[in-house]
C-alpha cells in the first residue's frame, strides 16, 4: 500500500516546480516521465504512461487538453474500465513505496477515476493543487500555444474548477505558486502536514537543494488582458485562495459551485470560437506552408537547370571563371593608365570651361 500524491492544476501553473521539488523528499516517480525543453527547462515530470493514457482517454470522448467546455460524464462501464486502466498503470509504472507522486494536470478533468482507481490498488490517493495567478498563467499559455486570452483564461477556470470540486472529499491541499516559489521549505512542510503524509527526506534537510531547484524567474510577468472571462477568473482565484488558508470555507465553496454552473453554457460558446479562431490559423498556416513549398519547388528547379547546364558543359564555369580572372587584371593594369588620360581631360577643360567638371 502506498500513499500517492497527485499533483494536479491547471497548466503553466507551477505543477511542475512542485513535482520535480517531491524528488529532493524522496518521492517515488515513474522512470520514464517527459523531460525538460525550451518551455519548461527544469522539466514537465509527467510520467508518459500517464500523459499518455489522459490523452487517449480525452480523445475517445471527442475532447483536447485544451478544452473549457465541462469533462463528459461516463457510465458504470466506462467508469469500471477506466478506473482497472489506470490502476494497472499506477502499479506497473510505481510499484509499491511508501510515497508515490504522479503529476498530470490532465488529472484535474478525471479526478475521480485516478483516484478510485490508485484505491483498486489498495492505494490511498492524495491532492495537492496547484494555484497559479489565471493571468499570469493564461499569459504563459497564449506564449507557448497561440491561444487568446478569452481561450486561455477559460482553460483555467476549467481546470481550476473541476480540480477543486472533483477533490472536496479527497484529502488535498491547495498550493499558491508564489508562496512556494518564495518559501518552498516551508510550503512543502506544511504541504505534508496538511495531507497527513511523511517525506523520506524533510524539506528543511535538502533546503539547498530546494532552493537551488526553485528560482524566482520561473514566474514570468503576465501579459496585460482584456476579456470579460477575466473578472469570472479572478473570482475563481480568490475563492481558491480563501480554501487554501481554510480549507472548509463553505461560502468559498459555494461561490465556486455558483461560477461553475453559470460558466458551463458560457464555456460551450468561448469553445466554439477557440475552434474557429484555430481553424482560422490553421488555413494561415496551409498558404503559408504552400507558398513555402511553392518557392522550394522553384528553387530546385533551378538547380536542376544549373546541374544539367554543368553535366552539358562542364568546362563552362571554369572558363567563366578566367575570364572573370582576366577581366579583372587588365582592369588593375588599365587603372593607372585611364586616371591618367582622366586628369589631362580635367586639366585642359579648367583652362577653357572652369565650370564643366565642377563638381559644386
Amino acid at each position: 500500500m502506498s500513499n500517492i500524491l497527485f499533483i494536479i492544476g491547471m497548466h503553466r501553473s507551477g505543477t511542475s516546480a512542485l513535482s520535480g521539488s517531491t524528488r529532493f523528499l524522496g518521492a517515488i516517480h515513474a522512470e520514464a516521465s517527459h523531460g525538460s525543453n525550451d518551455n519548461n527547462i527544469k522539466g514537465h515530470f509527467e510520467p508518459i504512461e500517464v500523459v499518455a493514457a489522459n490523452d487517449q482517454l480525452l480523445e475517445n470522448v471527442n475532447r483536447t487538453w485544451n478544452d473549457c467546455r465541462p469533462p463528459p460524464v461516463f457510465d458504470a462501464p466506462q467508469k469500471q474500465g477506466y478506473e482497472t486502466t489506470f490502476a494497472k498503470i499506477l502499479d506497473q509504472e510505481f510499484g509499491s513505496g511508501a510515497l508515490v507522486v504522479v503529476k498530470d494536470p490532465r488529472i484535474s478533468l478525471l479526478t475521480g477515476l485516478w483516484g478510485d482507481g490508485a484505491r483498486r490498488n489498495g492505494d490511498t490517493p492524495r491532492f495537492a493543487i496547484a494555484l497559479r495567478d489565471p493571468a499570469a498563467s493564461a499569459s504563459s499559455i497564449m506564449r507557448r500555444d497561440g491561444l487568446s486570452a478569452e481561450a486561455a483564461l477559460a482553460i483555467w477556470t476549467r481546470y481550476m474548477l473541476e480540480a477543486e470540486h472533483n477533490t472536496r472529499t479527497e484529502t488535498r491541499a491547495i498550493i499558491p505558486a508564489e508562496r512556494f516559489v518564495s518559501d518552498p521549505v516551508t510550503t512543502l512542510t506544511e504541504l505534508a502536514e496538511q495531507l497527513e503524509i511523511t517525506w523520506p527526506n524533510s524539506p528543511q534537510s535538502t533546503r539547498a537543494e530546494l532552493e537551488t531547484f526553485i528560482e524566482r524567474g520561473l514566474l514570468h510577468a503576465p501579459l496585460e488582458l482584456e476579456t470579460p472571462i477575466l473578472k469570472t477568473a479572478r473570482e475563481v482565484y480568490d475563492a481558491l485562495n480563501i480554501l487554501a488558508e481554510d480549507s472548509d470555507n463553505a461560502q468559498a465553496m459555494s461561490t465556486l459551485d455558483r461560477i461553475r454552473k453559470n460558466f458551463a453554457p458560457l464555456s460551450e460558446q468561448i469553445h466554439e470560437r477557440m475552434v474557429l479562431d484555430q481553424l482560422h490559423k490553421a488555413i494561415l498556416n496551409k498558404w503559408q506552408v504552400d507558398d513555402l513549398l511553392k518557392t522550394r519547388r522553384h528553387t530546385r528547379q533551378e538547380l536542376e537547370m544549373a546541374l544539367v547546364r554543368a553535366h552539358k558543359y562542364p568546362w563552362k564555369p571554369l572558363v567563366d571563371s578566367l575570364k572573370f580572372r582576366a577581366l579583372t587584371r587588365l582592369a588593375k593594369l588599365v587603372a593607372p593608365i585611364s586616371q591618367g588620360r582622366a586628369e589631362h581631360f580635367l586639366r585642359s577643360a579648367s583652362k577653357r570651361d572652369p565650370q564643366r567638371f565642377s563638381t559644386k
